[in-house]
C-alpha cells in the first residue's frame, strides 16, 4: 500500500486521508489482489518463486510482470468500488467524516486533467461519478453521518 505526494497534496483535511487509507486497508481486506492473482494463475508461479529461492528467473518475470500490470491497469472496477464502500464504512466507524472519500475523489475528479501525475487515476479506477453515487448510497442505507471528525487544521500542520 503507498500513498503518492501528488495525491497527499489534494487532501485537505484527515478524514480525506483517512478516507483514501481506509479504501487501500480494504483491498487488502478483502483480499483483491490475491483474487487477481488467483484470476492470472499466477498463485502457482509464486510458489515456485518461493520454492526457487531466485534460482528460476523466469518465474521471477512473471510475478515481476504481473505486479507491474496490476500497478499499471488497476483491479477491476468491481474491486475498486467494493474498496470504495468498505473504505467508507471503515473510516466513519473509526470516527471520520463519512464523506472524506467522496470528497477526496471529487477532487482528484477536478484536477485530473490538469496534473500530469494524476492522469493516471482515470486510467485505474472507474468513472468518478459511478463512485460518489455508490459512497452516497453507503451512507445513506448505514447508520453513518457525515458529522465524524474532518480535522483540517492538524491535518495541514502534519503534512504542509
Amino acid at each position: 500500500m503507498f500513498l503518492t505526494e501528488g495525491l497527499l497534496a489534494t487532501l485537505k483535511d484527515e478524514s480525506e486521508l483517512a478516507g483514501v487509507l481506509a479504501h487501500e486497508i480494504s483491498h487488502v481486506t478483502r483480499q483483491h489482489i490475491v483474487k487477481a492473482i488467483r484470476q492470472a494463475n499466477l498463485l502457482e508461479a509464486g510458489q515456485d518463486l518461493a520454492s526457487a529461492a531466485g534460482k528460476d528467473i523466469d518465474k521471477y518475470a512473471k510475478v515481476t510482470d504481473f505486479s507491474i500490470n496490476i500497478l499499471s491497469k488497476g483491479l477491476s472496477r468491481e474491486d475498486e468500488l467494493d474498496a470504495d464502500k468498505h473504505g467508507t464504512l471503515l473510516a466513519a466507524r473509526t470516527g471520520y467524516d463519512a464523506k472524506g472519500l467522496y470528497r477526496s475523489i471529487e477532487t482528484l475528479t477536478a484536477r485530473k486533467q490538469d496534473e500530469v501525475f494524476l492522469a493516471r487515476f482515470g486510467k485505474t479506477h472507474p468513472p468518478a461519478s459511478d463512485r460518489l453515487v455508490l459512497i452516497d448510497r453507503v451512507i445513506a442505507n448505514s447508520s453513518l453521518s457525515a458529522s465524524g471528525a474532518q480535522l483540517p487544521d492538524r491535518f495541514q500542520q502534519a503534512f504542509r
